[in-house]
């Protein structure tokens, strides 16, 4: 079975995070911070679990057209407890922002880009049109469990 792709970016309350839909509205630039949780999305999508082994894409933030997003990292709320891995990315570059990322790891690690990634040396990326922040699973078939608080350093234009 191929890769399946949820959109996430309409949040768990039918809008955008309350933080994240802010700093929509204000130009400038701003840290964002935003809760995934893997359990509460299952539940929502009616799915018994995402699938890392098929490279199933959540889209979890929309990115509008003249925002530059500087860089992207997470905080470890609750591991997976078993293998599982993911890159951190976009429609045109799937592990642009992060290239590896451990969702089994310990609760508290931060995790970021290495260095090595498309956009790390650019300092991040513009985006001239539209497009979603994206984690594409890996490894693990069945993905239930893992909670992470996700931070997005962005500039958006009036």
């Amino acid at each position: 079975m191929g890769a399946t792709t949820y959109d996430l970016t309409s949040g768990l309350d039918g809008k955008q995070s309350n933080v994240a839909r802010a700093a929509l509205d204000v130009p400038g630039t701003v840290l964002m911070k935003f809760r995934l949780s893997i359990p509460e999305w299952i539940a929502k999508k009616g799915v018994d679990a995402f699938d890392g082994s098929s490279s199933d894409v959540l889209q979890v933030l929309d990115i509008p057209a003249g925002t530059f997003i500087h860089a992207v990292w997470t905080k470890m709320v609750t591991p997976e407890g078993a293998t599982c891995a993911g890159t951190w990315g976009d429609g045109s570059q799937t592990a642009g922002f992060v290239a590896t990322q451990d969702f089994n790891a310990a609760a508290g690690t931060y995790a970021g880009p290495a260095g090595s990634e498309a956009y790390a040396a650019y300092g991040g990326k513009f985006y001239a049109s539209a497009d979603t922040l994206d984690l594409v699973l890996a490894t693990e078939a069945t993905i239930t469990t893992f909670v992470c608080d996700v931070f997005v350093l962005a500039t958006f234009s009036a």
